[in-house]
């Protein structure tokens, strides 16, 4: 089982001799033991021994002795350089959605901003994690930070192609932009372009809390 904050690997001593030859048996409680002086830097651990237990092969019968090993990693550090550096760049991409669309250039570089910080973080953690074959859940964690920065870029980037195929004027830096009118679409977009960004504030927010809950439920 492999969750963020702790790890838990199942092995099993057993022996080629079939069960009506031999049985296994633990001597003691504490058979199976870490040898002092062992560090495992920012974990503890935990080890249960486990009832002896009969393997049933087409073959024949084995006798195995099962032990749990728990990894305990240390949360302290991970929270303040993990998960806070990450969600705060989340938060930013969030507050995007307050500048109005007249705003674009700084608009424009929250959304950029967001995406570009979470991408140099989650290459900067995977330098320091060792290569697996797997999708850890510090993996699923700033993967979804980085999709849900691209959010707020992709609502600009819609609400541009809709502003200049549907007609209302952006404003920018270097003066405004304004494009022709559509009279089918034109009282639809100027109307609802505002509850745009208030709906996708909305709903970007609902989504934040929904994502920070699942994964501490289902990793953590």
């Amino acid at each position: 089982m492999l969750r963020f904050f702790f790890s838990m690997c199942s092995l099993g001593f057993a022996d080629a001799h079939e069960a009506s030859q031999l049985r296994l048996n633990w001597m003691a409680n504490d058979a199976v033991k870490f040898e002092n002086g062992i560090n495992l830097g920012n974990h503890d651990w935990k080890i249960e021994q486990k009832p002896s237990r009969t393997i049933v092969l087409s073959s024949a019968n084995y006798t195995a002795l099962p032990v749990e090993i728990t990894l305990i990693r240390w949360v302290g550090n991970h929270l303040v350089q993990t998960f806070v550096p990450s969600i705060l760049f989340v938060m930013i991409s969030w507050l995007s959605f307050l500048i109005p669309m007249e705003h674009s250039s700084s608009r424009m570089l929250l959304c950029i901003g967001g995406v570009l910080g979470v991408t140099v973080f989650y290459g900067a953690i995977q330098q320091s994690l060792p290569g697996v074959s797997y999708v850890r859940s510090i993996d699923a964690w700033l993967l979804t930070c980085l999709i849900l920065t691209m959010v707020p870029f992709l609502v600009f980037v819609l609400q541009s192609i809709w502003g200049t195929t549907m007609g209302y004027t952006v404003q920018s830096e270097s003066g405004s932009v304004a494009a022709e009118p559509s009279p089918r679409r034109h009282n639809i977009i100027v109307a609802g372009r505002w509850d745009l960004d208030s709906l996708a504030f909305k709903v970007y927010g609902v989504v934040i809390v929904l994502f920070i809950f699942i994964f501490w439920i289902r990793f953590v």
